[in-house]
């Protein structure tokens, strides 16, 4: 049985980043391969301890082992310092016993997916120098690596000559929407990068977690003509809010929507699945005055397609609650700031679901019976780039050439 090295395990309080894992590892899994995984927290981190418990509950082929350093994204002076604390690190004790002796032990190497490829800031170029890590040490090991699907937004110019090395020498890049394909194209033109999908479309269904789940969401189930939102107020990468001004659009709009949809017979759903939309879901979800609304907090991924799956139509902001609605068949609309990059317009066209910006006045009724009209052909263009990563993957890991 072929050995994969697995970096990293993203943490639990985002379900989106969540969801990225369980579909890799699923992914990896279902083609017969042992994984080890390497965690984005130490084993001190409260989070390291609930992603081993879940490896445990779900997975008999995977270990876990806990990162070097803390990576997360908040945007605070804390987090800087913890990465140039992680950059030193790297730099003074860069071979990391365990991890390279892990990695020299596997056949191949993988980076999990996600906007990892983004670099216009200090911080962002030190976090990008401590994720790099594990392909420095396959390169140094002679083993061969691949970047799951990634999406990107600025690349500076120190941030292209960081990674340069890393794409070109990579077996395979997947992209995980055509907009940031052709912009990797356009920035690493030496790399072998491939159009694909996002990872968490690879989530495969299990019927314990159903079984929990009609127990869990009876309730939920009962209601007729579900729509579910999911609202965000973060900017880019959730390190800062948006300004009072978009904050004030998104409130008006959703309540206006959620009004005419209760009048017009439908169950509305708010569904926070990222804790930083918490307060704002809440504040929403108690400024509308009707017992045809409810709000449901879910960090599961599992359970939130489910909860999906049961819904007529996602009206989402957070794009893998739009991504986890689309791997079950639930058509979406998607709901964006401008300034959050290139990945959600390019999710959402590659799949012919439509959406729409924080400035624009387009009915959420016009664009949910266009997503409907697109159902079947959504569903048809997952399947088939679905296939097409799967033959990818197995290609390059083989060593076997990719048919174009």
């Amino acid at each position: 049985m072929k050995k994969i090295f697995f970096a990293y395990q993203y943490s639990m309080e985002n379900a989106g980043d969540f969801a990225i894992n369980v579909g890799s590892l699923d992914l990896l899994s279902s083609l017969g391969y042992e994984i080890t995984v390497m965690s984005k927290n130490t084993k001190n981190n409260e989070e390291y301890s609930l992603n081993e418990r879940y490896i445990k509950e779900y997975y008999t082929n995977v270990k876990m082992l806990p990162g070097p350093f803390d990576l997360n994204r908040d945007g605070t002076i804390k987090t800087l310092i913890s990465y140039t604390f992680g950059f030193v690190k790297l730099i003074y004790y860069s071979c990391f016993g365990q991890y390279k002796s892990e990695i020299n032990s596997s056949n191949f190497v993988v980076l999990n997916g996600g906007n990892v490829l983004r670099c216009n800031s200090i911080t962002d170029y030190i976090r990008l120098f401590a994720l790099i890590f594990p392909l420095k040490l396959s390169i140094s090991g002679g083993v061969q690596y691949a970047l799951f699907p990634q999406s990107t937004t600025t690349i500076n110019r120190k941030g292209k000559k960081l990674l340069e090395k890393y794409m070109d020498n990579a077996k395979i890049v997947f992209a995980r929407e055509n907009i940031s394909y052709n912009s990797l194209q356009k920035t690493f033109n030496n790399a072998n990068i491939i159009e694909s999908l996002d990872s968490a479309y690879f989530i495969r269904d299990r019927e314990n977690v159903l079984k929990e789940f009609e127990v869990k969401y009876d309730d939920y189930l009962k209601l007729d003509r579900k729509i579910c939102i999911t609202l965000r107020k973060e900017d880019i990468g959730d390190i800062g809010e948006l300004s009072k001004e978009k904050r004030d659009k998104i409130e008006n709009k959703i309540i206006s929507f959620i009004s005419q949809a209760i009048k017009g017979g439908y169950s509305i759903v708010l569904v926070i699945q990222t804790k930083k939309d918490k307060k704002f879901t809440e504040d929403i979800f108690n400024k509308v005055n009707s017992s045809n609304i409810s709000i449901i907090e879910e960090y599961n991924p599992l359970f939130l397609r489910e909860i999906y799956r049961n819904s007529e139509c996602l009206v989402g902001m957070r794009l893998h609650s739009i991504i986890l609605a689309m791997s079950v068949g639930t058509p979406v609309v998607g709901y964006f700031d401008e300034a959050w990059g290139i990945k959600n317009p390019g999710t959402l066209s590659k799949f012919n679901m439509p959406y729409c910006y924080l400035n624009s006045n387009d009915s959420f009724f016009t664009m949910i019976n266009e997503a409907k009209s697109n159902k079947e052909l959504m569903n048809e263009t997952i399947q088939n780039c679905k296939l097409r990563m799967i033959s990818d993957l197995e290609n390059v890991i083989n060593n076997r050439k990719i048919v174009g």
